[in-house]
Formats: structure tokens, sequence, C-alpha cells
């Protein structure tokens, strides 16, 4: 689920923005996200990809609460 928008809505694809996406998990983890907030996150899952599509990077993300 992208709840900041996710890359159509919210940013360009490619543009080297993914950290954009580990904000938003870390405040949806954190429990500060208003009314975008998921009730009970405590995982956090970022996706990025760059140079064309060739490479692929994962960060799992867990709330300590």
């Amino acid at each position: 689920m992208n709840t900041h928008g996710g890359t159509l809505a919210f940013r360009h694809p490619g543009m080297g923005a993914a950290l954009d996406s580990v904000v938003e998990a870390v405040v949806q983890l954190r429990g500060e996200a208003g009314a975008r907030q998921v009730e009970g996150a405590e995982l956090g899952l970022v996706h990025g990809q760059g140079s064309w599509l060739a490479n692929n990077g994962f960060l799992v993300l867990g709330s300590a609460r």
C-alpha cells in the first residue's frame, strides 16, 4: 500500500527519490501519519529501482512498539 501515493502519484520513477518512501514508512511506523495512518502498522517494505530498471533495492523496517 502506498500511503503517500506511490511512484505514479507522488514522484517520478527513476528520479532517485526512493528516500521519500523510506521517510513515509518511518512516519507510519512512528504513528505520526495523521489521516494517512495505517492502524497498527508494525512493518514497512520500501522498494526502489534505478539505472533503467536494472537495479532494485528493498528495505524492511519494523516498529519497536
